[in-house]
């Protein structure tokens, strides 16, 4: 027993004695940031890491190791070990399995890879795999793989992976993937999937996949496919898929599909497809096709098939068909087909099916039936129209209202009341 405590003094001895020297290298390599106090708990360049080869060079891997210099316990700066591993600063490492603590940060990390659990002020390698815990931020040039919490951020030269906890941000020079939680954002210069929580927002230069949360808004430069819910605001660059949700806007410049409501506005420079909702207005450069609830408007340049509500109005440049709702106003370059209940006016080339208007309804043909105040039909009318109003300039059907008029009849049947029909 005595044998085995003059051991563990001498380890403790050994050990300080390397926490000594390195520790004033330390202190000397900073030297120049510090203030009158002496010593700063974050310096400048607490993140900065210098990847160049004169200092990898001046980089000693010096290191006290039991029983071997491959494996057991490490106190220093070893290049490739297996075990316990404990040092002050990195600097120049190879390969380290195990289980790392490191008290400051790195002076180069480039090429290494460290494998097991992590943990210090920043625990940082050129990939990271396994458990990393910092106390200020976890770093990786390349990598970081596996359950990793980082106090102020997590960061990474490459791809992002795992169980992912930034208290103020993940970055991800690659892809990220897992479960990712930014107090403030997640940043990805790749993709993103998974389940992903900002704060403020979700950033991604890729596609963005999964259930993604951002407090503010999930923006995305790639796809958008999955549930996604931005605070205020939903935009993507290309297609946006699935449960999509923005307080203010969903809004993307290629094709909007699924489960869509903008608490302003949903806008897409393409189609917009399944069940939309924008509280002011639904706005398709493209066409406008399934359950479509604009609260002030549904507008498509180039169509709109389906249940199509605008609270004001329904507006497109093509065609208008199914079930048409509007309180104001139907306007249609094109033909309207189908069920049409407006409440002021209806207006189209060519209205086939069954038309409800409240005010007056303007258009250049009718096929079917169609109930206005003003029914003005300025070419042919096949079918219908009930009115105080009737005016056809042809007729094959019926008019029924208080003034009847048929341009094409013959005097004295042009205009006549409560009845008229083609002759």
């Amino acid at each position: 027993m005595k044998n085995i405590g003059y051991l563990f003094l001498t380890l403790i001895f050994l050990f300080s004695s390397i926490l000594t020297a390195q520790e004033k290298d330390t202190l000397d390599y900073n030297n120049e940031d510090e203030d009158e106090s002496g010593f700063e708990l974050f310096p400048n360049n607490i993140f900065e890491f210098n990847f160049d080869d004169d200092e990898a060079a001046d980089c000693q891997n010096k290191s006290f190791d039991l029983p071997s210099s491959l494996w057991g316990i490490s106190f220093g700066n070893s290049k490739d070990f297996t075990g316990l591993r404990i040092n002050t600063r990195d600097c120049n490492v190879g390969t380290i399995n195990g289980i790392n603590f490191t008290l400051w940060t790195p002076r180069n990390i480039k090429g290494s890879t460290i494998n097991g659990l992590s943990f210090g002020v920043a625990p940082s390698g050129g990939n990271l795999n396994g458990i990393q815990l910092g106390l200020t931020a976890v770093v990786a040039d390349q990598t970081i793989n596996g359950l990793n919490f980082g106090t102020l951020a997590l960061v990474s030269g490459g791809d992002l992976n795992g169980i992912n906890i930034g208290g103020f941000a993940n970055v991800a020079g690659g892809n990220m993937l897992g479960i990712n939680i930014g107090g403030l954002a997640n940043v990805s210069e790749g993709g993103m999937l998974g389940v992903n929580f900002g704060g403020l927002a979700n950033v991604t230069q890729g596609d963005m996949l999964g259930f993604n949360f951002g407090g503010l808004a999930n923006v995305s430069q790639g796809n958008m496919i999955g549930i996604n819910i931005g605070g205020f605001a939903t935009v993507s660059q290309q297609d946006i898929l699935g449960i999509n949700l923005g307080g203010l806007a969903v809004v993307s410049q290629n094709n909007i599909t699924g489960i869509n409501f903008g608490g302003i506005a949903c806008v897409a420079q393409q189609d917009i497809t399944g069940i939309n909702f924008g509280s002011v207005s639904l706005v398709a450069q493209g066409s406008l096709t399934g359950l479509n609830l604009g609260g002030i408007a549904c507008v498509a340049q180039n169509g709109m098939t389906g249940i199509n509500l605008g609270g004001i109005a329904l507006v497109s440049e093509n065609d208008i068909t199914g079930i048409n709702l509007s309180v104001g106003g139907i306007h249609c370059t094109n033909n309207i087909t189908g069920i049409t209940i407006n409440g002021y006016k209806t207006e189209s080339s060519n209205l086939t099916g069954i038309n409800c208007t409240l005010g007056w309804t303007e258009i250049e043909e009718l096929t079917g039936l169609s109930i206005s105040c003003m029914n003005k039909i300025t070419s042919n009318q096949t079918g219908i129209s009930i009115g105080i109003v009737n005016i056809a300039k042809s007729l094959t059907g019926l008019q029924l209202g208080l003034v009847n008029i048929v341009k094409d009849n013959p005097f004295p049947f042009r205009i006549l009341p409560i009845l008229n029909f083609g002759m």
